[in-house]
């Protein structure tokens, strides 16, 4: 890194609007038009990612749960009613419980007040969350009993419509990402 942070471009900074007789230009360092320098560029991109990771090195990964717990159950309507239908159906549910978890970290302002770098001892943490599903499902036979076939509706997260959750390192409200989006479902 020190020979590429100190390259001269001897164009200067006036080569974008076609004079050139600028003095040589430190290019790690200068705008060429675009929204961050190459250095800003690098400490945002590859800098504090690795000074995240370097940080937790040897530590458990904050955003993965500590504890989680999973239900499920599956009931076969055969056994409460006759009707033909009803007897071919399976109905179930599942609850997941999750502990909380990282979903970013605050950061650390510099002399300047930019921040920079992440702190790692500060996680933002996503609240231990509940989870509810439900499935139907129906088994048959196709082509005159040769094949067996089960189809299946699942409804993942049934009580969850998404919400907002700040996760700016500046513990502001300026960044933040949609805890959990619709439900899900397939078949």
């Amino acid at each position: 890194m020190p020979i590429w942070t100190t390259i001269k471009d001897p164009r200067g900074v006036d080569h974008l609007l076609g004079t050139a007789d600028d003095a040589p230009v430190n290019w790690w360092t200068t705008n060429y038009g675009g929204s961050q320098t190459p250095q800003q560029n690098y400490i945002a991109f590859v800098q504090t990612p690795f000074s995240v990771i370097s940080q937790l090195e040897g530590k458990s990964n904050p955003q993965v749960g500590r504890y989680a717990t999973k239900v499920s159950t599956n009931y076969k309507l055969a056994g409460i009613s006759d009707n033909k239908t009803l007897k071919k159906m399976n109905v179930g549910g599942a609850w997941r419980w999750e502990s909380k978890k990282a979903i970013g970290y605050y950061g650390v302002a510099d002399s300047a007040g930019i921040y920079q770098t992440l702190d790692t001892n500060q996680p933002i943490n996503y609240k231990a969350q509940n989870y509810f599903d439900a499935f139907v499902a129906y088994k048959t036979s196709l082509w005159n009993n040769k094949v067996k076939a089960s189809f299946q509706f699942n409804v993942r997260n049934i009580q969850e419509s998404g919400h907002l959750q700040p996760i700016s390192p500046t513990r502001t409200a300026c960044q933040t990402r949609i805890a959990s989006s619709t439900r899900d479902s397939s078949s």
